[in-house]
């Protein structure tokens, strides 16, 4: 027969180990969404425009008020755009630029949110 001492010492010896066999075996937390691929790709110099600009995280987003956004050369934001997820693939956010669009640096931001709900943002 154990002794009440022993006996807790067994049960604390048992309960540590199932714990620490639970955190053993768990799975990693829910990450956020992270861009995978953009299209034109960071830092590129493209000959003719673009039509859009691609998005693609590695898990589906939801787009949020300031989904993407768009500085010209001349520092002012492209106006005028409509993001959305494409329909054909819910990993990836998609804009329609305008037809004609000045010559030059192009700077690319975005936020958009993770199917935990975190919010997730970039830019290049």
């Amino acid at each position: 027969m154990m002794s009440g001492r022993r006996r807790v010492g067994y049960v604390l010896v048992t309960l540590v180990a199932a714990a620490c066999a639970i955190v053993a075996t768990a799975g990693p937390a829910v990450a956020h969404a992270s861009l995978v691929e953009a299209s034109p790709t960071q830092g590129s110099v493209v000959a003719d425009q673009p039509s859009s600009v691609r998005l693609t995280f590695n898990e589906p987003v939801e787009v949020t008020v300031q989904a993407i956004r768009i500085v010209g050369p001349d520092g002012k934001a492209v106006e005028g755009l409509s993001p959305g997820i494409d329909p054909h693939d819910g990993d990836s956010l998609v804009v329609a630029l305008p037809k004609s669009l000045p010559d030059g640096t192009y700077a690319v931001s975005w936020r958009v949110l993770s199917v935990d709900g975190h919010p997730v943002e970039g830019q290049f």
